[in-house]
């Protein structure tokens, strides 16, 4: 460009300059645009952020607009968040790391790794970001998402001007307004690492641990080490945010979030959210329906959903009930058996907001010892509505004992279910039993008949199945509770079912032998 031609861009950048200074209402964007992360993202980035915000959404994006937590928005977020993860969650005064542990499709990358660095550098707050991820191309595609933005956005051009400055590359760029931001992928070598006179002040780890690595102790250790290593010694003053799903008990940010926990990181705050909150509704109900989650469930399977979606990882190590453990049946194996009948009850009355009010009913081979889940019902139901459904229940498959825990049903449920089956001329079987074992404990004690094939299932139950395969871990447990009640109440028999009928299951006829 000649000496001339570069007087004249100046002359012209002068004239635009002062035109800007006059539009009110350009200044009051850029003015709030500085201090309100949330509109920016709802105004420039509107194409990003259609749906309505998840309350969790506000309470974090008003943290990071701060950098700090107060006890006010520790209160709100306990409400998003399991119980058994609140001590992650204390009030900061200033924030220097943050472990966002969200659900996937919940929109944290486009938050944390396009918005969040797009608004610091363009209001100033930052002048070097580094972008990280498991791979530099992954690296690369964060960045270039950003620059995307920056040079087709015309919202973000008329307010902000052009800022495509010297370095334009894939892994590196600056900016008009003197900023720069870096990509790099896990392992690289940062040492010293800087922009001009800055050290990085932002540092964004986003799908730093990838699964297929989070299965080996080495590869756990070896990005540990370097992340401690390199990535928090990068700069004196850097905020670092780690974005991730968990994918093991032991990966990276699970690391992060016990020393959160311990103390060992002072100032850093850590969140670990679930797609389905503990009451059983959707954490982003604006945008997910439990409908929907239950659908993504049967598309991914428990395993995957568990740990893409409620980050609560089932690596086999913490299984306890394997999923090729699991035998299945076709009702015609079992025509002409005589079958020892007995229904475990689970209520969700009297227990946490969500759960299922669960009937599993059990046969179990005279001949064979071997058991038949006959039936598995779950529900979230009324109490007078679950009553007439065991009675419904009672009256297709005739059990010799319908077992209840003694201090809900004499509590709860006898005046209920006894009304009830009166009206119809019925008398149930139910035995009340106390338990004097933990439920855990109890549910434990079918792995080995489980392993062994000694219960088969259908193919068809599969909230049961799903429910074994996530314990513990897993937000409910009622259908194996109840499946435990009917296994453990198998005596010497005092009656036997045939099934005499050879039309398909949902068409039995049952026959009582004593």
């Amino acid at each position: 460009m000649s000496y001339k031609e570069k007087g004249i861009k100046r002359a012209l950048e002068k004239v635009n300059a002062s035109e800007e200074k006059t539009d009110p209402k350009k200044q009051e964007r850029l003015k709030k645009a500085e201090n309100d992360f949330w509109f920016f993202c709802s105004y420039y980035l509107s194409h990003y952020f259609s749906s309505e915000p998840a309350d969790y959404h506000k309470i974090l994006v008003e943290i990071i607009n701060t950098e700090k937590i107060t006890n006010d928005q520790v209160k709100k977020l306990k409400s998003y968040i399991k119980p058994k993860y609140h001590n992650l969650l204390k009030p900061i005064h200033t924030l220097e790391g943050l472990v966002d542990i969200e659900p996937r499709e919940h929109a944290k990358s486009t938050r944390m790794s396009l918005a969040y660095p797009l608004w610091r550098v363009l209001t100033g707050k930052s002048k070097f970001i580094l972008l990280m991820s498991a791979s530099q191309e992954m690296a690369n595609l964060f960045l270039e998402n950003i620059k995307a933005e920056l040079e087709e956005n015309e919202k973000l051009i008329e307010d902000f001007g052009e800022q495509q400055g010297d370095k334009w590359k894939s892994d590196f760029i600056t900016l008009k307004n003197g900023s720069a931001i870096a990509s790099k992928g896990a392992g690289a070598s940062m040492r010293g690492i800087r922009y001009r006179q800055h050290r990085p002040d932002l540092v964004i780890a986003d799908d730093i641990m990838k699964d297929d690595l989070a299965n080996s102790l080495s590869q756990r250790e070896k990005l540990y080490r370097w992340f401690k290593r390199v990535v928090m010694a990068l700069g004196k003053n850097a905020f670092v945010v780690v974005v991730n799903t968990i994918f093991h008990s032991d990966d990276l940010p699970s690391r992060l979030l016990k020393e959160i926990e311990e103390e060992k990181l002072k100032n850093w705050l850590g969140l670990r959210f679930s797609a389905i909150l503990e009451d059983g509704t959707p954490l982003w109900k604006e945008m997910w329906s439990i409908e929907d989650l239950e659908k993504k469930k049967r598309a991914l399977g428990s395993v995957h959903f568990s740990t893409e979606y409620l980050n609560e990882p089932l690596s086999e190590e913490d299984m306890i009930f394997k999923p090729d453990w699991i035998q299945y049946y076709q009702p015609v194996e079992i025509y002409n058996k005589n079958l020892d009948v007995v229904m475990g009850v689970d209520p969700a009355t009297g227990k946490k907001n969500g759960d299922y009010s669960a009937i599993v009913t059990v046969g179990k081979d005279r001949g064979t010892g071997l058991y038949y889940v006959l039936d598995a019902y779950g529900e979230k139901i009324s109490d007078l509505k679950f009553a007439n459904k065991i009675i419904e229940k009672y009256l297709i498959y005739k059990p010799r004992k319908i077992i209840f825990e003694s201090q809900v049903f004499q509590e709860l449920y006898k005046n209920t279910i006894m009304r009830e089956a009166s009206k119809q001329g019925i008398h149930l079987p139910i035995k009340p039993v106390k338990a004097t074992i933990q439920k855990e404990i109890r549910i434990q004690r079918l792995a080995p008949l489980i392993e062994n094939g000694l219960i088969h299932f259908k193919e068809n139950q599969k909230l049961l199945i799903d429910q074994l395969i996530e314990f513990p871990k897993g937000s409910h447990d009622d259908l194996p509770d109840a499946l435990e009640m009917a296994v453990s109440a198998f005596e010497k028999t005092s009656g036997d079912v045939k099934i005499v009928d050879s039309t398909p299951w949902n068409s039995k006829r049952l026959e009582i032998q004593y």
